[in-house]
Formats: structure tokens, C-alpha cells, sequence
């Protein structure tokens, strides 16, 4: 291809330039040659070479025009990059020789000012709203670099996680009034100042269909006067970021966290009860966490249930739901989950019953047990 491309070569710096393979006659008197190559684009000139002509001896030299490597595509995951995500850059190479990449470098710069080096940017150092670039540049086996591929990014903005909340009382007859309770606060990782919409849904067939009671918006109270034998009742806590500048009422479908919800059944019903009995995981080499979560429960009316299961750091991660509507008689799961290195996260498991009522639990920490690569190595050797 790059005889084709106008490659060729010359004696001593001479204005004649020769085509590969071609033959040139030199006095064996005159001492060393130096033999230079003519400039190709996107080619990498050979260096120079020396010549050392012997009488009635032909001598053949060999020289490559080396394609660097190319770096045609350069992007991060995830692609829209929030305070609390480690974030990789990703990349495709190619290289028209063919010739394997030997080293790869990889740079994050903030204000133009290099913060950091590696695949991974740590979101220790990020803040909403700044604008990063990521710098990659590879080497072929030649010895040969790209040219340095740039991919900016914004760090975009971390709406407040779901609270966790009950409705009080629990166990609710038709005669109470129900209350909103925040039992673990929303987390906005940003430090945005943030307040919470209290919607308020009431089922009477069941929890087939649902109402949202426009008369309770905003209230964290239900009287006992609007509720009825058999009523399921949901309550959705919204977190949405505060401006402090504008009016409650203005804001509260802006920036809107993830809903924080509970449900109560109104009338003759005893909520069941679960209770993680165990909660560990081993995180592999590649960063996957492979979860193993046991619970027991019980339900005084004999109703079966359903469990839905979430992890939680209890704090900027918020809730990650697992699995969900699982049937509560398994009383056990294995999944798979990407969770945050050296962050302690817990088990947040929900169980409702046949009449909609629920109960909510949250575990100890999770035991999770790094697994080395050299341990994998041995177990596929057994």
C-alpha cells in the first residue's frame, strides 16, 4: 500500500528517488551511503540507514513505512457521568499493519490541568457541573503513537435518592388517622438543597386500581374521616431539589428524585414479617459482586406473600432494586449486582401480603469477600 502511495528511496540526500526493489550501482570506494526515505502521509518515515558497499557484492536493505495506530473512536461509561459514578473511558484501536498495541495511555484533565491517570476516573474527584476531558494515546509494537484522541464531558446533576417511609400506624383500623414517616432520609450526593411532595393513593378493590387523592397533595396526614374497612392505602414521598428562591408550590415537579413509597390495608389484617438471615457476597476480579441473601417470614393470617429485594448504601447510592415480586416461600436468592467498592451496603427487603399490607426491613452490612485473581486461578486448576 505505500508503494502505491508514493514511497521511495535515495542515496545520500541526491534529488533522484528510487522505487522499492530498484537496483542502484554505487562506487565501492567512496566509503559509507547513507540511504534516506521519502515522506508518506499518515506514514511514519524510516530513520536513515547506513550502507556499507562491498566490491561485486550486492546488499538489500529493508525499511517500513509504519501506519501509526489509531484511536477512531473515544467515549466513557456511563455516557452521562453523576457525582458518585466511577466513570471508564472506552475506546476502539485500529491499526493498519496490524501490529499489536504495546502501551496505552490514558489521562483525565480538568481546566485543562491533568487530575488523574488510568481507565478509570474516581468520583472522589468530580463536582456537579464541571467540564473534564479524557486523553487517550496508544503504541503499536513499531514503537510508533496515535495521535492523542480528547472526549469532554459535563458531570451531570445527582437528584436526591428515594427516602425510605411508613405510613403510622402500621396495622390501621377505621378508625386512624394516617401519618407520613421518613424513616431514612433522602440523599442528594450534590449537596442541592431538596424538600419532599407527600401523594397519597387510595385502592378499594384490592389493589387492582389506584386514586390519587388531589385533596391530600402535599399533606402528611390522612383523616380517619376520608378512610374505609378494606381501603389500601399508598403514600409516595417524592424528593425534589429546592430552589430557595422560589415558591414551594412553583417547584416541586422540578428535579424530581426517586419515590420513596409505602401501603397499608384499613381493617381486620395482621402485616407479615420477614427478616434477612443472611446477606453476604463475593466480589470477583472484574468488579462483579455475586449476592447471596436468605430470609425467613411469617404472616399470623396465613396469607402468601410476595418479597421484593433492593440494596442500599442508606446513603448517596439510594435503593437498587435486586429482584422483586418474588414468592416469599423461596426464601432465598443469588443474583448478580455492580455495587461500589468499599462502600457498605445493606439488604432492603419488602414483603405485602394477599390485602396489600406491607412490612419493610433494612439488614446488617453485607459481608463481602474480594476473591484474587491467583485464588481463581487455582479453582480452575482443580
Amino acid at each position: 500500500e505505500v508503494i502505491a502511495e508514493g514511497a521511495a528511496w535515495s542515496v545520500n540526500g541526491g534529488v533522484a528517488w528510487h522505487e522499492s526493489g530498484a537496483e542502484v550501482i554505487l562506487p565501492s570506494n567512496q566509503g559509507d551511503y547513507t540511504i534516506t526515505f521519502k515522506e508518506v502521509e499518515d506514514r511514519t518515515t524510516p530513520a536513515p540507514l547506513t550502507a556499507s558497499v562491498i566490491h561485486r557484492e550486492t546488499t538489500t536493505m529493508a525499511a517500513l513505512y509504519n501506519a501509526p495506530p489509531q484511536i477512531p473512536q473515544l467515549g466513557i461509561s456511563p455516557t452521562t457521568p453523576r457525582t458518585l459514578d466511577q466513570i471508564q473511558a472506552q475506546f476502539d484501536v485500529f491499526d493498519a499493519d496490524g501490529h499489536a498495541i504495546v502501551e496505552t495511555e490514558i489521562s483525565w484533565h480538568l481546566a485543562e490541568t491533568e487530575q488523574a491517570q488510568g481507565p478509570i476516573l474516581s468520583p472522589s474527584l468530580t463536582v456537579k457541573d464541571q467540564e473534564w476531558e479524557v486523553h487517550v494515546r496508544v503504541q503499536d509494537s513499531h514503537g510508533d503513537w496515535s495521535d492523542t484522541a480528547i472526549h469532554s464531558f459535563t458531570i451531570a446533576n445527582t437528584l436526591p435518592t428515594a427516602p425510605i417511609v411508613e405510613i403510622r400506624p402500621n396495622n390501621p383500623s377505621p378508625s386512624s388517622d394516617l401519618a407520613a414517616d421518613v424513616v431514612v432520609q433522602s440523599v442528594d450526593a450534590d449537596g442541592d438543597l431538596f424538600a419532599y411532595d407527600f401523594e397519597w393513593w387510595v385502592s378499594r378493590d384490592n389493589g387492582a386500581t389506584w386514586t390519587q387523592r388531589i385533596d391530600l397533595l402535599f399533606s402528611p396526614v390522612v383523616s380517619h374521616l376520608l378512610i374505609d374497612e378494606g381501603d389500601i392505602w399508598r403514600l409516595d414521598v417524592v424528593p425534589y431539589e429546592r430552589d430557595p428562591n422560589s415558591k414551594s408550590g412553583d417547584q416541586s415537579k422540578e428535579n424530581r428524585g426517586t419515590v420513596g413509597t409505602y401501603q397499608v390495608y384499613v381493617g381486620d389484617n395482621t402485616p407479615p414479617e420477614i427478616d434477612i438471615t443472611r446477606g453476604e457476597g463475593v466480589r470477583y476480579p472484574d468488579g462483579t459482586v455475586s449476592l447471596a441473601i436468605d430470609w425467613s417470614w411469617f404472616d399470623a393470617d396465613g396469607h402468601s406473600c410476595i418479597v421484593n429485594l433492593s440494596w442500599t448504601d442508606l446513603g448517596g447510592f439510594g435503593i437498587n432494586p435486586l429482584a422483586t415480586d418474588l414468592d416469599a416461600e423461596t426464601g432465598t436468592l443469588t443474583t448478580t449486582a455492580a455495587l461500589p467498592p468499599d462502600i457498605p451496603i445493606h439488604i432492603y427487603a419488602v414483603i405485602i401480603d394477599e390485602k396489600g399490607a406491607m412490612t419493610q426491613v433494612t439488614s446488617d452490612p453485607v459481608v463481602i469477600t474480594d476473591i484474587q485473581e491467583s485464588t481463581l486461578n487455582g479453582w480452575f486448576m482443580h
